[in-house]
């Protein structure tokens, strides 16, 4: 008798039978295409919700009030400690700004009590009749100083030339002289200008006191000649307050 061998089933089911049956096969299905009609095609329309007597926009309000935080959630802070820590902060920086508003008030200022000569229309008129005018002055003031600061407009009329400042501190009872210096390239062909710097001490010991004035004039020396700008007979004079 003849061996028969196994029949192999793929893909199989047996029966209760024992014999090989073909399991149920599930349809294949592909993905649909749209197709393209020739004739007309809908249009889409857009409606909006007022148009149904519904509200174009919902808002919700949001009412906020004071957090009802409970006391708990303090109990790990020492509440009392920090309190006093700020307090004694407000209380040093208000200490420092009492000194601080009280060094500035006892430093000396000097208030000019003419206008610049520069500013005025008739400037350049007082330069060529005078041979020689204060165009700028500027004061700084410093904890224990106070300087004033000159420019000076002289007529070229030589290439040696001298420029002093005459100052006094007590209404011409005594004065002093200082000699300006010449400001490089600052000749324009017709003028020259000149810089000069008065420096007082203004410390317990020094040489202004509030309610003081000081006044100069200004002289420019040239081929043996003399100029004078003491603004118009007035002289230049700074007031000293606090």
């Amino acid at each position: 008798m003849s061996s028969v061998s196994p029949i192999e089933c793929n893909h199989l089911d047996d029966d209760d039978h024992g014999r090989c049956v073909r399991g149920k096969l599930a349809k294949s299905t592909s993905l649909k295409t749209s197709t393209n009609k020739s004739g007309p095609q809908r249009r889409k329309s857009v409606h909006f919700a007022d148009a149904f007597g519904l509200n174009l926009e919902c808002v919700h309000l949001i009412y906020g009030g004071q957090p009802n935080v409970p006391s708990s959630a303090f109990s790990h802070l020492n509440i009392s400690n920090d309190l006093n820590g700020l307090t004694q902060l407000v209380n040093d920086l208000t200490n420092c700004d009492a000194v601080y508003n009280a060094s500035q008030s006892k430093i000396l200022k000097l208030n000019p009590d003419f206008v610049e000569p520069f500013t005025l229309a008739d400037f350049f008129d007082r330069v060529r009749s005078q041979k020689v005018c204060l165009q700028n002055c500027f004061v700084t003031n410093l904890e224990t100083q106070v300087n004033i600061h000159c420019i000076i407009l002289v007529i070229n009329l030589s290439f040696e030339k001298n420029v002093k400042v005459r100052y006094t501190k007590d209404n011409w009872r005594t004065w002093s002289d200082l000699a300006a210096k010449y400001v490089p390239n600052s000749n324009n062909g017709w003028s020259d200008k000149f810089m000069v710097e008065l420096c007082f001490n203004t410390n317990s010991t020094g040489e202004l006191v509030a309610g003081q004035k000081v006044s100069f004039a200004i002289c420019f020396s040239v081929d043996g000649r003399e100029y004078w700008d003491n603004n118009l007979g007035s002289n230049y004079s700074f007031i000293c307050s606090f």
